[in-house]
């Protein structure tokens, strides 16, 4: 029965449809796209901070995030508790900013050194023993 449909097709079928599609048009058929993310079919997402997203246009303010989003592969390097990519709004250069901790690091040295050098005696009695001598020859 599907001997005779097949040749049935045949005979109605006109002979250019017939013809047989060429090799390298078959070959390019057979191709695989290579993979070169290794995660599959997982969508591609751009890298975008999540930083540099508006938070008033997200569901989740706090990550900057809508509910059933796809996570992007880097997920760890691009929220919102990695180190500040933008510094100040933008106003702040990375060697402005290394400045300003650099002072501010100083200025907690200073700090630290004077009142080091102010250091007053305790106002805590130091506590006294009847045979202090004997307790500190032990």
């Amino acid at each position: 029965m599907l001997r005779s449909a097949v040749c049935l097709s045949r005979a109605v079928m006109p002979l250019a449809r017939r013809t047989v599609a060429q090799p390298g048009i078959r070959h390019m058929a057979v191709t695989k796209v290579v993979d070169e993310r290794f995660v599959g079919d997982y969508p591609n997402i751009p890298e975008e901070s999540s930083q540099r997203r508006d938070p008033f246009v997200f569901q989740d303010l706090q990550d900057r995030r809508n509910f059933g989003e796809p996570v992007q592969e880097n997920d760890e390097l691009l929220s919102m508790w990695t180190f500040d990519e933008n510094v100040a709004g933008d106003r702040v250069t990375k060697e402005q900013a290394l400045q300003q901790l650099l002072m501010a690091l100083g200025g907690l040295g200073l700090v630290l050194f004077v009142a080091s050098k102010l250091k007053k005696e305790s106002p805590v009695n130091k506590k006294s023993f009847e045979d202090q001598e004997v307790y500190f020859k032990l």
